[in-house]
């Protein structure tokens, strides 16, 4: 993998990631909440053996990439099209996962011209979402997470560090053992099953949490307030991807994006939850089913 690093105009840092194969079709991916820019090793073979060039970047606060206090979601679209200047790619497929999704549904609203593929995998729905209980079916962590919110920044940056700390001293294996509640089965077998998957989310935490909960503090606020664009008014190819098992974002969330993003095509999987959609064998499956961008 190639690292790489972007200066913005604001004077901001962003520490970037490029893996598959270099000469491959560009696919920018927004991990989750909390992470940073790091890849799977097993998406690194899986994309080069299918021509595509994988690219990533820590979001303001995580890892080595500057901070950005009061970002929004949309926030991200100028910070994805600079990347994107800086290695050259031009149309791109954009695939963002869980707290990643929102942020590239953002670049499918507003980075359009460049986007010629959105995909969200278990990714959240507006806070705001009419007819949408955001809550429901959820698990327990999530919500106690959501209400430090409540207390203001500081507060939650305050608990959510001692969560940091926890997660950083943790084995791969056990990153979310904290937060039973959230693993459904079919997700504690992928991370007991596949050690190439429980590295990486292990790892990309570790990296993402190193110096603060910054980064994890502002998704969170960005998620609760106004995205900065509207879903409703989306078009072009937009792909909703969602596990039935999953208790980290209900499968809700996903049914409510795919009926209100006009076009929008859902693929729920029962035998999926939140973390089994991100194995290798998963990601290769989505990979083939994505057209290269034009």
């Amino acid at each position: 993998m190639r690292e790489f690093e972007v200066m913005l105009d604001d004077n901001r840092f962003l520490d970037g990631l490029e893996a598959g194969d270099p000469d491959g079709d560009p696919l920018l991916f927004h991990n989750g909440t909390p992470g940073s820019r790091l890849l799977s090793t097993t998406w690194d073979r899986v994309a080069a053996a299918a021509g595509w060039r994988l690219l990533s970047f820590s979001r303001p606060g995580y890892g080595s990439s500057s901070p950005k206090p009061g970002r929004t979601v949309a926030d991200v679209v100028a910070d994805s099209a600079a990347v994107l200047d800086h290695v050259g790619a031009g149309r791109c497929v954009v695939w963002g996962h869980s707290g990643g999704g929102p942020h590239a549904l953002a670049c499918g609203a507003l980075l359009a011209d460049r986007v010629t593929t959105c995909v969200s995998s278990a990714g959240i729905a507006p806070y705001e979402a009419d007819g949408l209980d955001w809550f429901g079916d959820m698990g327990e962590a999530n919500v106690e997470e959501f209400g430090l919110l409540a207390q203001g920044r500081e507060h939650a940056l305050e608990m959510l560090d001692e969560e940091r700390q926890v997660m950083l001293g943790a084995a791969p294996s056990e990153v979310f053992d904290g937060v039973a509640s959230l693993l459904s089965a079919v997700d504690r077998r992928a991370m007991d099953e596949d050690d190439d998957l429980a590295r990486w989310i292990a790892a990309c935490c570790a990296e993402g949490l190193s110096d603060s909960a910054a980064g994890w503090v502002d998704d969170d606020l960005a998620f609760i307030a106004p995205w900065g664009f509207d879903v409703t008014e989306m078009t072009g190819d937009v792909r909703i991807w969602q596990g039935a098992q999953d208790r980290f974002v209900p499968a809700a969330h996903a049914r409510w994006l795919a009926a209100a993003i006009p076009g929008a095509r859902l693929e729920l999987r029962p035998e999926h939850g939140h973390l089994s959609l991100l194995t290798g064998e998963t990601f290769g499956a989505i990979l083939a089913t994505l057209p290269r961008p034009a």
